[in-house]
């Protein structure tokens, strides 16, 4: 890796800091979803909690229950260590979005 590559890395990452939203989206890894996730909202799967796993989920309609009581439709195009990033779902569409994993209690992939 060259020096170039290190400092757009860090570029990425700063600008995430200061707009305060995702700025590094992998190439050619991000899919738009086409159609609305199901209408239904699932009840909370007992046998599966935290973020460990999320990964197989990437592509995919995922329904999240968040630590602050929430849940939502997600459509994951990326897991980093710390972040999930893809699209929320909300009345108006798809929107870009991110959630920490710490945030996440339990989520099932469609």
């Amino acid at each position: 890796m060259y020096y170039d590559d290190y400092y757009d890395d860090f570029n990425a990452i700063n600008q995430q800091q200061f707009y305060g939203q995702p700025s590094y989206f992998p190439a050619g890894e991000e899919i738009t979803p086409m159609i609305a996730p199901p209408s239904f909202s699932p009840p909370i799967p007992a046998w599966q909690s935290g973020p460990s796993g999320i990964r197989r989920c990437i592509n995919r309609n995922t329904y999240i229950w968040l630590r602050n009581r929430s849940s939502l439709w997600f459509f994951p195009t990326f897991v980093s260590r710390d972040v999930l990033i893809g699209f929320r779902w909300s009345r108006i569409g798809w929107t870009r979005s991110r959630i920490n994993l710490r945030d996440i209690v339990s989520y099932q992939c469609f």
